[in-house]
Parts: C-alpha cells; sequence; structure tokens
C-alpha cells in the first residue's frame, strides 16, 4: 500500500491510502490511531448511512490539531485536515504512520 496527496472538492490537501478499501478498516485504523499516535482525543462520525455503503469519520486532535480519517461512499479512505494551523509535513508523516501500520497488520493476516 502507499499514500498519494490529493486536494478534494472544498481545495483541501490530504492523502488518500492506495489500495485500502472498505469500512472493514475502520476498526484497525481506529485502534492504530489510538495506540500508535496517541491523540488527546478521538470519536468516531457516521455522516450518512446506507444499504451498501456509509460516509464516516475518525476525527482525533493531537498537538491541538484536528485530523480526519474519511470513509467515502464510494469506499476510499483519506486522512485530511480543517485546521489551517496544522502543516503538511506533519498531516503526511501521520498518513505515513498509519499506512506503516496497516501495512503490517496486513502481512500478519495473510
Amino acid at each position: 500500500m502507499a499514500i498519494s496527496q490529493i486536494v478534494n472538492s472544498n481545495g483541501i490537501t490530504g492523502f488518500v491510502f492506495e489500495g485500502l478499501f472498505g469500512g472493514g478498516w475502520e476498526d484497525d485504523i481506529f485502534t492504530i490511531i489510538a495506540r500508535h499516535i496517541q491523540p488527546e482525543k478521538i470519536e468516531r462520525k457516521l455522516n450518512k448511512a446506507g444499504w451498501h455503503s456509509s460516509d464516516r469519520e475518525i476525527v482525533f486532535v493531537k498537538n491541538s490539531c484536528e485530523y480526519i480519517v474519511h470513509f467515502d461512499e464510494m469506499d476510499q479512505v483519506c486522512i485530511f485536515s480543517n485546521d489551517t494551523q496544522c502543516h503538511i509535513n506533519v498531516l503526511e508523516s501521520l498518513a505515513i504512520k498509519i499506512d506503516t501500520e496497516i501495512q503490517q497488520l496486513h502481512k500478519g493476516r495473510k
């Protein structure tokens, strides 16, 4: 797996987790964030539920910056921040940390 920088429809820069699709990863990513990033605050949000998919987020705060891991209706997973004080390099390092831990989980499940 890998990450790629993206700009969403609101003009916000983030990173998409390539090769990672679906809500089945939500619990794993929540655990990775809680254990390895150790945020000051973490919560789940369900924005929209549908029969085959949903739009949901994991929202967490680290060093006074709010970050969002977004699982969209097309099952794409990305991380971004609406907080203009959060530096893109910090966001990228968080994305890399999550991606690295996901790869370790994936290898362990094969």
